[in-house]
């Protein structure tokens, strides 16, 4: 297995020069001085920095909430190890990467769409996972981007899928990406939008803030009001676009996490410490406020 690329902090900080190392400074002073936190890489730092537009009070709610959200997710964020039975189970299922090519604003493209419609071994958090690793991945290897930008196909999506997501693990993970993703969601894109689509919708309104709720955007057609927005020259050639196709670039994508691998299986360690956090410790029941909560889909 090849060597993984990982950025330099030090070329981060000359890409971005909006970021001080002064910043970089003190916002690990703040880190070290936390007795619960985790020591957290000045790699990580800085994309907490770089999401929060170096306001300090902004990237440390951020980096509090990241490190909180991973301790008390643990189907999301225990046991990481890319070449585990249960990510490569999910990757035979589910094609996923991170484009080559950025929008025309230099915003990675996240893309997923399910490879096997069969919903028999579909397991939602599986696929959240395995997510995570991928756009952890791009992070390491690509550093701070101006944004991020979601497309995901719902071409195959089932009842036999949505049921199971249990809603319970839906809240936790959209109460993540809204509090604790350490990068700037710019749109999400949902491309062959079916009836299943717009009723599981309605279920996730509730928990959905309106920022993101106002980042969707819903296509079931043909692609081409995508394109006002991702150029073709940016999409895999099965929408059209000018790159390989998506099972090429999921096999490339597989490659780069799996050289992570080292670093997935560390990764683990940095969470939060509770019995060490001043004031009252958290569970997950503080944390996302629905403990014994929301047990299955409701649907009909």
């Amino acid at each position: 297995m090849s060597k993984p690329r990982v950025v330099n902090v030090d070329d981060e900080l000359e890409k971005n020069p909006k970021i001080k190392r002064e910043h970089l400074d003190q916002f690990r002073s703040w880190v070290q001085k936390q007795p619960h936190l985790p020591e957290v890489p000045d790699q990580q730092l800085l994309l907490f920095l770089a999401c929060s537009d170096c306001l300090m009070e902004r990237a440390k709610a951020t980096l509090e909430a990241h490190y909180t959200i991973k301790t008390h997710a643990p189907e999301f964020f225990a046991h990481r190890d890319p070449m585990g039975t249960e990510i490569q189970n999910i990757l035979n299922l589910v094609e996923m990467a991170i484009l080559p090519e950025p929008d025309k604003h230099g915003n990675r493209i996240f893309i997923g769409r399910l490879s096997n419609p069969d919903p028999t071994h579909y397991n939602f958090t599986a696929a959240v996972k395995a997510m995570q690793l991928i756009i952890e991945t791009s992070l390491r290897e690509e550093g701070i981007a101006p944004g991020y930008v979601f497309v995901y196909d719902q071409k195959g999506v089932q009842m036999g899928h949505v049921v199971r997501m249990p809603v319970s693990s839906v809240r936790k993970y959209l109460h993540y990406i809204q509090e604790g993703l350490a990068i700037k969601m710019k749109a999400i894109h949902v491309i062959n939008m079916n009836p299943v689509g717009e009723r599981f919708l309605n279920v996730l309104k509730p928990f959905m803030k309106k920022d993101l709720f106002n980042m969707l955007n819903f296509y079931s057609g043909n692609y081409d009001a995508l394109y006002e927005h991702i150029p073709k020259t940016s999409l895999p050639r099965d929408y059209g676009g000018s790159q390989d196709t998506m099972l090429t670039l999921h096999h490339l994508q597989q490659s780069k996490v799996q050289a992570h691998r080292d670093w997935f299986l560390k990764e683990t360690s940095l969470r939060v410490d509770e019995s060490r956090r001043p004031g009252k410790a958290q569970n997950a029941g503080s944390v996302f406020g629905m403990e014994g909560s929301f047990k299955k889909l409701e649907l009909d």
